[in-house]
């Protein structure tokens, strides 16, 4: 096959930036799924081209600086609620408006 790689462009759902994450040629998309749900697979898995990790967490796609701030939400066993995500977004953004 002379595709090499497949790059999805991913807008965060946190603060609005894009990143990417690369998607292997060699995988087989599993029955029912679209190209969109393989990408967001690969987001999930932390798979991020500009380096760091990404993720989807309560149904939102993360840049790394976002999972970042979102990691540090309880301890590493709770799955945080959308609601916890935004609050933990708006604390990160204030902190960078005052520097």
């Amino acid at each position: 096959m002379s595709i090499q790689l497949i790059r999805a462009t991913v807008d965060c759902d946190g603060c609005g930036t894009q990143f990417h994450t690369e998607m292997d040629n060699a995988d087989d998309l599993p029955d029912g799924w679209s190209l969109f749900d393989l990408a967001t697979d690969y987001v999930r898995g932390g798979v991020c081209v500009e380096g760091g990790l990404c993720s989807v967490q309560a149904d939102m796609h993360l840049c790394p600086t976002c999972t970042t701030a979102v990691d540090g939400i309880g301890d590493e066993n709770h799955r945080p609620t959308r609601a916890e995500i935004v609050t933990a977004l708006d604390v990160m953004a204030a902190r960078a408006a005052h520097r």
